[in-house]
């Protein structure tokens, strides 16, 4: 018999439900009832799907932002715009209820975060995520109905929930064992919805153990039960199987079973119960074929914090199919499954090196609204064929993130900072965006707290002003300055002057272009900032320069006719700051207590210039070094991916051989690694600041700087030391030589 194969890409969850206890922190909290679902209600009051989730609705941010209490602002608030403050629609018209009291109303509840009518034209800013809701469907499979249709309830008995945030709950039971079955759909019954993330349905081998009592499990709940047979997340009201195929329970097909819930606690509830099941339904009216559930996607994920886009590829190969398929199979349907960072996901089907289809494709995954990719006309997988998955995680709305808020967000369009009232851009140019331009962007605000208030909360926000009048060029900004500060403290006047050399601007501006306006930017020690321009080493003019700078008071200097800036032009930026009331040394950092140099110039056009930033650590131009260049003979950024053989060797050496008295030998080393250009002067210092968060790196710039002194001291020879008959140095590479000979040979 052909076995047809029921596809889903499937692995096990944290979800963040409704939680019970917030509802009596509201008037009728446990009483609202579902906008669109007579009779039904609505138990996550402050989340865009009934059982709760991740995303709130308008109330539920309003009621996070007062701590998740009852407040007489929230109270006398409208959040869902229709025309009802959420205490006339929680029952508490005259915003006097407390915690623990009876409402003053407990009849006719609406909603206070759908606004209602829902489908009325003035709430229509809802549909998009209400419309799924409201037209959810309920669990339809008519073979459920057919003749000869029998099932049976799995439910566990009250079972008490543990104060732990993951637990993972199973019964091992019995099957029909009288005839052959094919289990052909499966119901859930869910108690408790503040808790039960999912439930899965293994098979499980003949002689496994019966465990009637629910226990505490693995995500695999036993080593032989590993055969998923039907699956149920949030947002699924049911399976129901393709209708030519069943799973084979019975006499000739799975006797046991084990259900499995994830139960998740992330508030450690103590006092929370759950009486969840599943309904089976099967026949003995066999279908053609006998199906099979097979998971594939990864089992490693590192997703960075921060990072718009973090992609992962997997694949079932070619190998591992024409392995374990003996003959064709059919893909009756097939599920996606991601946690809440997931914004996309495909499965893809190849033969021979070349695409054939997808299998799913998700662009806008959404955790709480699952889809199941159904075939009418089931798809062919034959021996050799590759699958390969991809899944793309997304960093939250709203996170913490650095000075570039995301490695690939570094292009400014714009600033804000104290003393600015907006930005106008020159009436010449724009910052593209749409279908040729930017399509997505990061808003990023800088809160400055020093006293350290635990109360405050914000709830800023940027106008954008744009127009399909195009300008005659796109715009750009350039970021100049320095990447290193160090003033130390109680000083009147402390400079600090970098560059964005000829070397940097010849590379990276193709045509001139024109320099419409710029902002310097310091923070409170700064006193005066200046950015200059240069060719051919005669300075031409001022780009800004204001001998009295005050943070507060921010000066745009723009140029009705905008300044040439050519390829082989050099911007110098200098920086002076007045440190007299501080008492420690003030470094470069996104702190406002930090300090900073930069100079942000808006330019024309923007395909002239291929950078967005051109700053210098000390002396170091870092746009060299990001493009991979020779600087004064060091390949600074292919040095610090630490893959210069020669480097890594003597690294070895130190690490291994040195100790603190610095013998003869570490002193042979430590001349050897004074020669490499990237750890000479400010480049060693660059590397050392790059690496001081590794111990490794610590111990070995204070072993080599502790031996650098004696060779310096000691006037040291340019040669090796001989030690007897043969140096360690000459040992250590004629051995790295035999070992390039032997992974070459």
């Amino acid at each position: 018999m052909e076995v047809s194969l029921f596809w889903i890409f499937f692995c096990l969850a944290r979800a963040v439900l409704c939680f019970e206890s917030y509802q009596s922190n509201i008037p009728n909290g446990n009483n609202v009832p579902h906008p669109c679902k007579p009779g039904s209600m609505w138990p996550g009051v402050g989340h865009k799907l009934a059982v709760g989730g991740k995303n709130r609705n308008y109330f539920g941010k309003d009621f996070e932002s007062t701590g998740k209490m009852w407040t007489q602002t929230l109270c006398r608030k409208d959040s869902d715009g229709d025309g009802k403050t959420n205490g006339e629609e929680l029952g508490d018209p005259n915003c006097i209820w407390s915690q623990g009291q009876l409402p003053e109303i407990s009849k006719n509840i609406t909603h206070p975060g759908v606004c209602e009518p829902w489908n009325h034209p003035r709430c229509q800013q809802q549909w998009k995520w209400l419309e799924s809701e409201c037209n959810k469907k309920e669990f339809v499979c008519d073979a459920i109905s057919e003749t000869g249709v029998q099932n049976m309830t799995v439910q566990f008995p009250e079972s008490k929930i543990p104060p732990r945030e993951t637990t993972y709950i199973c019964v091992i039971f019995d099957l029909p064992q009288d005839n052959d079955y094919h289990l052909i759909a499966t119901k859930p019954l869910i108690d408790n919805t503040n808790i039960v993330h999912h439930a899965v349905l293994f098979g499980c081998e003949d002689d496994v153990e019966l465990e009637p009592i629910p226990t505490v499990c693995d995500m695999v709940p036993n080593p032989r039960c590993r055969e998923i047979l039907s699956t149920w997340t949030v947002g699924f009201s049911g399976d129901c199987v393709h209708n030519h195929t069943g799973f084979r329970i019975g006499i000739n097909g799975y006797k046991r079973a084990a259900l499995q819930f994830h139960w998740n606690n992330p508030a450690l509830h103590s006092t929370y119960t759950d009486n969840s099941g599943l309904i089976l339904y099967f026949t003995d009216d066999l279908r053609t074929h006998d199906a099979g559930i097979l998971t594939v996607g990864a089992n490693y994920l590192n997703i960075p914090p921060g990072v718009e886009r973090t992609t992962y590829v997997s694949y079932c190969p070619a190998q591992c199919t024409d392995m374990f398929i003996n003959d064709k199979v059919y893909i009756a349907s097939a599920n996606n499954h991601m946690h809440y960072l997931g914004v996309s996901q495909r499965i893809e089907q190849y033969r021979n090196g070349s695409r054939l289809q997808d299998i799913t494709s998700e662009t806008m995954y959404n955790y709480d609204n699952p889809k199941t990719f159904r075939y009418d006309k089931p798809i062919e997988l034959f021996p050799g064929d590759t699958i390969k998955t991809t899944y793309v995680e997304l960093e939250p709305i709203q996170t913490v993130c650095d000075m570039v808020p995301n490695p690939r967000c570094r292009e400014m369009l714009s600033t804000w900072t104290v003393g600015f009232n907006g930005d106008c851009v020159h009436n010449h140019t724009g910052f593209r965006i749409g279908i040729n331009g930017y399509k997505r962007a990061a808003l990023q605000f800088h809160w400055n707290n020093p006293a350290l208030h635990s109360t405050y909360t914000d709830n800023s926000g940027l106008i954008l002003y744009f127009t399909d009048d195009l300008r005659t060029h796109d715009a750009g900004i350039l970021t100049v300055g320095a990447n290193y500060l160090n003033i130390p403290p109680g000083v009147e006047r402390t400079t600090y002057v970098s560059y964005c050399p000829a070397q940097c601007t010849d590379m990276f501006i193709n045509d001139k272009v024109y320099i419409a306006s710029a902002n310097n930017h310091m923070h409170y020690l700064g006193v005066s900032q200046r950015i200059e321009q240069y060719r051919n080493g005669s300075r031409l003019q001022d780009i800004t320069s204001e001998t009295m700078y005050n943070y507060d008071n921010p000066k745009t200097f723009r140029y009705d006719k905008p300044i040439e800036l050519f390829p082989g032009d050099t911007i110098k930026t200098t920086c002076t700051y007045n440190s007299l009331s501080k008492n420690t040394t003030t470094y470069f950092g996104d702190s406002t207590t930090d300090e900073m140099c930069f100079g942000f110039i808006t330019y024309f056009p923007k395909q002239n210039l291929n950078i967005s930033l051109c700053t210098s650590w000390k002396s170091i131009p870092m746009c060299v070094i990001r493009s991979g260049q020779s600087y004064n003979g060091c390949y600074l950024q292919e040095f610090l991916k630490f893959s210069e053989a020669r480097f890594m060797w003597l690294f070895n050496a130190v690490m291994e051989f040195c100790d603190k008295q610095c013998s003869t030998q570490c002193l042979e080393v430590v001349e050897e690694i004074e020669t490499l250009p990237c750890l000479i002067g400010e480049f060693r210092e660059y590397v050392k600041h790059f690496m001081e968060g590794s111990p490794q790196f610590r111990e070995f710039f204070k072993i080599f700087e502790n031996c650098l002194k004696i060779v310096e001291s000691n006037n040291l020879s340019t040669g090796v030391y001989q030690n007897n008959d043969v140096s360690v140095l000459y040992i250590l590479l004629i051995f790295f030589h035999a070992v390039l000979c032997f992974i070459c040979n």
